[in-house]
């Protein structure tokens, strides 16, 4: 068990001194690196998204999403003070695993596979480089990263389909 900072380690998140682990400035500098590394790997599926989230209007909210990711990061900010981030090896296979979801989009021209890949590329890099006790006290931001890849809207003729059926249904029941 990683042991805590004091309150004024807290402005930037070190760990405590020669123990092994990394600061949080050090250790979010790798995951800065990690990330442009792998959103410049995926940069065709990244600017597909922002061109979705930007163009379509079924898709617009998600421009918020980032937003909200940073704000729930924010909330967790004098709890993440509290634990020093270290690498966890085992977290690369949820790395490569995303990269093979990602991989296989990109292979079948399933949109859908390569998004959500690329995302979970990004969410995995925080698992495998901050570690599973950071990522779990960023469980729900990392969860809700999720939101980031535009989806339903194939959807959106079944569900038009039921509606309609229901409204027809309920008239005839109403005697209109």
């Amino acid at each position: 068990m990683p042991p805590e900072n004091t309150a004024q380690d807290a402005a930037f998140f070190p760990a405590h001194a020669g123990e092994g682990v990394g600061t949080w400035p050090a250790s979010l500098l790798r995951l800065g690196l990690a990330w442009a590394a792998l959103i410049a790997a995926s940069a065709h599926e990244w600017g597909e998204m922002l061109h979705q989230w930007w163009n379509i209007d079924t898709y617009n909210h998600i421009l918020i999403v980032p937003i909200i990711i940073a704000w729930l990061v924010g909330l967790k900010r004098e709890d993440l003070a509290r634990l020093a981030p270290r690498a966890w090896w085992p977290g690369l296979a949820l790395v490569a695993a995303a990269m093979a979801l990602w991989g296989a989009g990109r292979l079948t021209g399933i949109n859908l596979l390569a998004h959500a890949g690329a995302v979970a590329m990004v969410q995995a890099a925080v698992i495998a480089l901050l570690g599973p006790r950071v990522s779990v006290l960023l469980a729900l931001p990392l969860g809700f990263a999720a939101f980031l890849v535009p989806f339903g809207d194939e959807l959106i003729p079944a569900l038009q389909f039921v509606t309609a059926e229901i409204a027809v249904a309920l008239t005839r029941a109403g005697g209109i």
